[in-house]
Formats: C-alpha cells, sequence, structure tokens
C-alpha cells in the first residue's frame, strides 16, 4: 500500500469514528494495533466488528470476505463500512445476526444499508452497559445512577433517536450511491 493509500484509510476510520459517535452518542476508538493483530478497525461496539474501507473504487467481495473472515476468528458480527470517493457511506451485514430464522444463513446473504440504519440497528440490539458521561449532544448509555435532569435529557435523546430513526424507515434507500429511487 502507498503513503497515500494508508492516510486515507486513516482518515477514512476517523471520519467514521465522528459520524458514528454523532448518531449513537457513544466513544469509538481506532484499532492501533489492527495490522499487527488483524482486529477490528474501530473499538467500542461490542459484539460487531467493525471492517473501514475507504477508496476510489468499492472491492465489495473482497472487503466483505476480509471482514467475514476476520470476525470469524475474533467471534464478532462483520460489520463491513465502506466509503467509495463522492459518495456516502455504506454498511454491509451478514442476514444471519440481523434476521430472526436466518441463524444459519451463510455470510454471503448480507444487507447493504447507510450508516443511520446501521446506527439504528446498533441501538436496537445494543444493551445499555456503560454509563459515560455525556458531552453536549450525546445520549448517557444508561440511566442507572443518573440524576432528574439526566433521565430527562435521556429521555429527550431517546424520543430524538425514535423520531430520527422513523424518518429513515419512511425513506427509499438506493443500493447504489449517487441513484434516485
Amino acid at each position: 500500500m502507498s503513503a497515500s493509500q494508508v492516510t486515507k484509510g486513516k482518515d477514512g476510520e476517523r471520519e467514521l469514528i465522528r459520524h458514528l459517535r454523532n448518531l449513537l452518542g457513544i466513544e469509538l476508538t481506532r484499532n492501533l494495533d489492527q495490522v499487527r493483530d488483524g482486529g477490528s478497525d474501530i473499538l467500542g461496539l461490542e459484539g460487531f466488528f467493525i471492517k473501514c474501507k475507504r477508496s476510489k473504487a468499492s472491492h465489495i467481495n473482497g472487503w466483505w470476505t476480509q471482514a467475514v473472515h476476520q470476525a470469524k476468528a475474533n467471534q464478532g458480527k462483520p460489520a463491513l463500512c465502506y466509503r467509495v470517493d463522492r459518495c456516502q457511506w455504506r454498511v454491509i451485514l451478514a442476514l444471519r445476526h440481523l434476521v430472526p430464522g436466518f441463524e444459519t444463513a451463510p455470510h454471503t446473504l448480507w444487507l447493504e444499508t447507510s450508516l443511520d440504519v446501521f446506527a439504528a440497528i446498533i441501538r436496537e440490539q445494543r444493551p445499555l452497559i456503560k454509563v459515560l458521561k455525556p458531552k453536549k449532544d450525546q445520549p448517557p448509555e444508561s440511566t442507572v445512577g443518573l440524576t432528574t435532569e439526566d433521565l430527562n435529557w435521556h429521555q429527550h435523546w431517546q424520543a430524538r433517536s425514535n423520531a430520527r430513526s422513523k424518518a429513515i424507515e419512511t425513506q427509499l434507500e438506493p443500493i447504489l450511491c449517487g441513484q434516485k429511487p
């Protein structure tokens, strides 16, 4: 890989982390040992093995194969987050991890969606475990041990998240970036 490709990859990881932080309100970090250990590119989403790709052209089949192999080795659910130049972030998830009854389906049955829908899936699947001190415009991770003011704020955030999820559900998503439905 050239130095510019490495830089583009690092910048892509940072950009993806910013977007996911804004959508989920949780602290995520780059995995600086990923090259040596072959681990998830982004840490902080328990259960999901995030592979982040930023490129001029898509190589989805190869990227997805890599994400699946590394996720299996780390007992995680693969999530391929990628962005092609001048397009929005897209996410590929194995259907077996999303739809009841598909638990034994091969990883070749996958779903491609937007980053907003991926965040909604995470919110639905992810238990609220840790209590993080909320930053401005970020939700707390749990209501345990929070003050009444914090709980009111948490309810406001949940209502905002639910409204955003409903808005996303009503939108038609193009399969390829740049296409209008």
